[in-house]
């Protein structure tokens, strides 16, 4: 008798301990660096955003199976061309991580505050310029109002990226313990170190079978590797050099595909040399986009003519890649007078792959005499010191995409924040107006295309490659989705077998 109610024991302990196993399946992911802040609404940058994802969510989403937008915490939607306006319904039962149903009013809130409604610096200059009105129907349901010169279609993705926090939790708060509707929770931020997150047990759509996951910083690539093959990292960014490497980690899977961003090396025309269009044609004629790509990424990059991915399918203009030309590279530049022309490119000194991209486009520049000196710089560095002030002469930087070719092209309107070759063209900013405010598709892809052929006629900057992205799962796990733009989505991912 003893023995079998032992034996009975040992079964239920066995079976306790797998559905402790079961209820704690957890993820550790690497990211390059950590973050200026952790509220919501501060940090924009994309590699922020990448993770703060997974913990915020607005009114409406975009799928990624159907390149399409749905609803999100919005049970329905009403998108009214006429009346300029959108009119969403909140799904019942929604909760923020502190556990508080949300309300309208918390979505009012949030749209006015990335508006700068409230008073303060708008998030998105955007909702800024367009947003007339947000009117309370009733409890659940709330209208926003554009002015009308504006396609709905183009404001739809500002409405998508806000995400919906508590009215009554302050930015000074969400610094210290973000809190928002998303899959997953705040747990703890380690700086220099971590950032840990655990699955949300009240998200409307249930519990994902990743419990907790660990954003783990590591800036060296190499050390990700190594950490990846002694099983320490659940999922790894892989390159075509360490590619042979991880397709031997037992039991691994691989995702390849376009990402949507464009790889850039940005020529600031304020720099007297490149205010030259001959010395601007001459660099691009000097280096070889597609050895490029076959050297750093050629499972899954593509080489680009313009700043718009492949993944743009229906808004790209499909323009040649330039051949090398070393002849004509170097009587471009003896006929600018500048035969010995030298410059300085700036690259994130975190980043890998720019840094190996900067001494192989130093090797390419050299053979038509032009000499390149690499300035490698924290991001911190780089990012108030090249993106934000624009001092520099050259720079390299991966510039995130966006289902949404406004977002991907404005950044070259005259006053533009983010318009870092500093070009200036009355003809743009009136074709990305003429696109803003069109109602019908085929005249708004033709002003989009024709932005691009302008930029690539003027050699404005030089566009390299969409780098594409190879991602590499652990045995324990599948069903990666990549999306058009920074977003490592925890949710969707699923214990393997």
């Amino acid at each position: 008798m003893k023995k079998i109610v032992y034996l009975l024991f040992v079964i239920v302990a066995i079976l306790m301990g797998c559905e402790k196993k079961e209820e704690t399946l957890k993820m550790v992911i690497p990211i390059k660096t950590g973050f200026k802040s952790l509220a919501p609404l501060r940090d924009v940058s994309a590699s922020t955003k990448g993770v703060m994802r997974n913990m915020h969510l607005g009114m409406l989403e975009y799928d990624v199976d159907s390149k399409e937008v749905k609803e999100a915490l919005a049970k329905s939607y009403f998108l009214d061309e006429k009346t300029k306006s959108i009119t969403m319904i909140l799904r019942e039962g929604t909760k923020f991580h502190n556990t508080k149903d949300i309300t309208i009013d918390d979505i009012k809130y949030s749209y006015e505050r990335v508006a700068g409604k409230d008073g303060k610096a708008p998030i998105s200059s955007l909702l800024s310029n367009s947003l007339e009105d947000i009117d309370i129907i009733n409890d659940k349901t709330i209208k926003m109002s554009f002015n009308e010169n504006i396609s709905l279609s183009q404001i739809i993705f500002e409405v998508i990226d806000t995400f919906i926090i508590p009215k009554d939790v302050s930015e000074e708060e969400q610094e210290k313990k973000p809190i928002g509707a998303g899959p997953y929770k705040f747990v703890e931020y380690v700086p220099g170190e971590k950032i840990v997150l655990s699955a949300f047990k009240d998200f409307y759509k249930g519990v994902g079978d990743v419990k907790e996951v660990t954003f783990k910083i590591f800036p060296d690539t190499s050390s990700q590797l190594m950490a990846f093959q002694a099983g320490e990292l659940d999922l790894l960014q892989i390159t075509s050099d360490n590619r042979k490497i991880v397709e031997k980690v037992s039991g691994s899977s691989i995702y390849d595909g376009l990402a949507n961003d464009v790889r850039t090396m940005f020529l600031n025309h304020e720099f007297e040399a490149f205010k030259n269009k001959e010395v601007r044609e001459a660099i691009e004629l000097g280096i070889d986009k597609n050895r490029l790509v076959n050297i750093l990424a050629k499972d899954s990059g593509v080489a680009l003519s313009t700043h718009m991915s492949p993944y743009m399918r229906d808004y790209i203009e499909n323009i040649p890649i330039q051949v090398k030309d070393i002849v004509k590279a170097k009587e471009l530049l003896k006929n600018s007078g500048y035969e010995n022309l030298s410059f300085t490119l700036k690259v994130v000194g975190e980043n890998s792959f720019d840094n190996t991209m900067a001494v192989i486009i130093k090797e390419e520049l050299s053979s038509i005499g032009v000499n390149v000196e690499i300035h490698s710089l924290p991001w911190t560095n780089y990012f108030t010191e090249v993106y934000r002030e624009h001092n520099y002469e050259a720079a390299l930087l991966q510039i995130v995409g966006y289902p949404d070719p406004y977002r991907v092209l404005s950044r070259y309107g005259s006053m533009a924040s983010g318009n870092m070759p500093q070009y200036k063209n009355i003809e743009i900013d009136n074709l990305l107006k003429e696109a803003f405010n069109q109602n019908s598709k085929e005249e708004e892809v033709k002003a989009y295309k024709r932005i691009q052929k302008i930029l690539t006629d003027e050699v404005v900057s030089i566009w390299i490659m969409d780098q594409g992205i190879s991602i590499a799962l652990s045995k324990k796990f599948t069903n990666y989705k990549a999306y058009p733009f920074t977003f490592i989505d925890i949710f969707n991912i699923k214990k393997r077998g």
